[in-house]
């Protein structure tokens, strides 16, 4: 097991745009719940879109997934924190890949306040937006799960 987690953490700036939009959408919508068919439809299409990243495999995509779960899981601010250095120059580019975390994120209904703080991160983190500064973390308020788990 420690040897996994080893080699994840070696991994933490690996994988390029199709991994940091991934991690973005995990990170964003990791309470969100379950996503729903039109949500599955979007990530369909990001498998497939060139400017993304080459066609993947279903089996590659899942594999990706998982990774960038377990990154989240292990070191949350270390994976974070690396997302911008995974990302091209291209400000249209990070656009395109923060609009599809977006509409993923949205395809299930409106995002809630802790939701909308975890994406205005995410957005920083590319780049874009009010204030914009890659990398600049800022602290967010206890995750709903680590408010429960203090009052058990």
């Amino acid at each position: 097991m420690r040897t996994r987690i080893a080699e994840l953490k070696a991994r933490v700036s690996a994988g390029g745009l199709l991994a940091a939009t991934v991690r973005a959408m995990v990170y964003t919508g990791k309470y969100r719940g379950a996503v729903d068919e039109r949500g599955f439809e979007i990530v369909r299409r990001l498998r497939h879109d060139p400017n993304l990243a080459p066609s993947v495999s279903l089996a590659e995509f899942k594999a990706l997934l998982r990774e960038q779960f377990y990154l989240l899981l292990i070191d949350q601010e270390a994976a974070l924190r690396a997302i911008p250095t995974m990302l091209p120059e291209d400000a249209a580019t990070r656009q395109q890949a923060l609009d599809i975390v977006k509409r993923v994120l949205t395809a299930c209904g409106p995002l809630d306040d802790e939701d909308q703080a975890r994406l205005a991160r995410i957005t920083r983190m590319f780049g874009l937006g009010d204030a914009a500064e890659p990398g600049n973390i800022v602290p967010l308020s206890p995750t709903r799960l680590e408010v429960q788990i203090k009052a058990s």
